[in-house]
């Protein structure tokens, strides 16, 4: 697959996650929208360590957009990464991005006009 790379949180984060080839991370709430409008594909690993249930229903929910796919963290081993990460590059098709982002600024435009009506 070639080099990867595993870094801390960086400010630069969103517009490097879009030029990489695949994404790899958890399923936490930010970093499943980021999964979902890169626009490349990408594999959620749920966390599910002491009955852990949130991130998993995430990633199922997720599975179903298009250039998501998820990987159980029981299930993880590096040949199972490796496949999931294989086929996941395969497998992507571009598509448009299948979540919008500028929720609060059209709520902001639509509570303004109310407020000037």
């Amino acid at each position: 697959l070639g080099p990867a790379r595993a870094e801390p949180l960086r400010p630069d984060y969103r517009a490097m996650l879009r030029r990489c080839a695949l994404s790899i991370s958890l399923a936490g709430y930010n970093t499943a929208v980021d999964a979902a409008v890169r626009g490349g594909p990408s594999i959620l690993i749920p966390m599910e360590d002491g009955g852990e249930r949130e991130q998993l229903i995430r990633a199922a929910a997720f599975a179903h957009l298009p250039g998501i796919t998820t990987l159980r963290i029981n299930d993880l081993t590096a040949a199972s990464l490796h496949a999931a990460a294989e086929a996941a590059i395969a497998d992507w098709r571009p598509h448009p991005a299948p979540l919008r982002t500028d929720g609060a600024a059209i709520s902001a435009r639509h509570l303004i006009a109310l407020a000037g009506a």
